[in-house]
């Protein structure tokens, strides 16, 4: 063993050598990147290295392996209006009475109120609404608010 060693110790020692110097030339290339040039690396990253993708999931049914529905996300509006600002308290009044068949005279007592969110309905469902929101960028001061509802069916 002692022969082969003298034998390729300097060829050993030269490999070493290399691979330390590599090692090295490595090193200082990337503490050159990340340190000395980080802020031209950044303004390139920055510009062409992100791209903001908003994707929306979309949302359901969750069924069993039969297809019986679990669960669904159903979406539930709530129509209110500002007081204190200008609105078409008759266009509302008929529009509201008319859909939900409730007399007038509890929309003229909640729209009597003053304040910044007089709810006129909570949670109703689209079927039920869905003249109201068709009608309602025609009607002065009536806003809605949506709200998605996970419903368990058992």
């Amino acid at each position: 063993m002692r022969k082969f060693f003298q034998l390729y110790s300097r060829n050993i020692n030269c490999l070493s050598i290399g691979i330390y110097f590599l090692s090295l030339i490595l090193i200082l290339k990337i503490f050159n990147i990340q340190i000395i040039q980080k802020d031209s690396f950044k303004k390139i990253v920055s510009n062409k290295g992100f791209k903001t993708i908003n994707r929306y999931g979309l949302r359901g049914e969750i069924s069993d392996k039969n297809n019986k529905v679990l669960s669904q996300t159903i979406s539930k509006y709530t129509f209110w209006i500002n007081t204190k600002k200008l609105f078409d308290k008759e266009a509302i009044i008929n529009l509201f009475s008319d859909n939900f068949n409730k007399p007038d005279s509890i929309y003229r007592k909640i729209l009597d109120k003053k304040s910044n969110y007089v709810v006129l309905e909570k949670n109703i469902l689209y079927t039920d609404c869905n003249n109201i929101i068709k009608r309602k960028n025609k009607i002065k001061g009536l806003q809605y608010t949506k709200k998605k509802q996970t419903v368990l069916s058992i």
